[in-house]
């Protein structure tokens, strides 16, 4: 899984399992990813004048043949993933907005920025009547903290966090959890 990692321009250590085939022996390879990279005509043309390599998930002699693909609709139907709908707000007050563009922090880990972002979900969870979310966030402690901030601002909204760093168990027990929560 993940194999989308590997395609992109030949720097970092993901690229390395298609490069280094003489210290990794390898008779059969199987790539798997939600989320295949492939690049548009102009971005390959661009990087292959430059002389650096890109692998790319479209070409057949690095990763092979497709064997089996599934879209997001085929996956909901046969109950894989639930039907979602994205809501995104914007900020429409200039006071709070000048506020948040200059990030202040009001403590040692939280800014406003943070702050409204807890608020935005409380607030989208009345307007639409959301019954479950989840949020995305750049770095795992940044998820932690917007789930502790959402315990305090948000007493009737269930708030959970999950990382990779927690045991399979615990994530297990906790994904269970929201997942029967009202």
């Amino acid at each position: 899984d993940e194999a989308h990692r590997t395609a992109s321009i030949d720097c970092g250590v993901f690229p390395l399992i298609h490069k280094d085939t003489e210290k990794m022996h390898i008779a059969k390879r199987l790539y798997m990813t939600a989320t295949p990279r492939v690049y548009s005509q102009t971005i390959k043309k661009n990087i292959e004048e430059t002389g650096i390599l890109l692998f790319d998930m479209s070409d057949e002699t690095t990763y092979g043949k497709e064997i089996y693909r599934m879209s997001f609709a085929e996956a909901i139907q046969q109950n894989i993933l639930v039907d979602y709908q994205i809501v995104c707000l914007g900020v429409a007050d200039d006071k709070l907005y000048s506020l948040i563009k200059k990030n202040y922090y009001i403590d040692q880990n939280n800014s406003i920025t943070d702050y409204v972002n807890n608020y935005a979900v409380k607030h989208a969870f009345e307007k639409y009547s959301i019954k479950h979310a989840i949020t995305f966030h750049s770095k795992v402690k940044q998820a932690q903290l917007f789930s502790e901030r959402n315990k305090e601002i948000c007493a009737n909204i269930k708030s959970y966090f999950v990382s990779g760093k927690l045991p399979s168990s615990k994530r297990s027990i906790i994904l269970n959890a929201f997942k029967n929560s009202e």
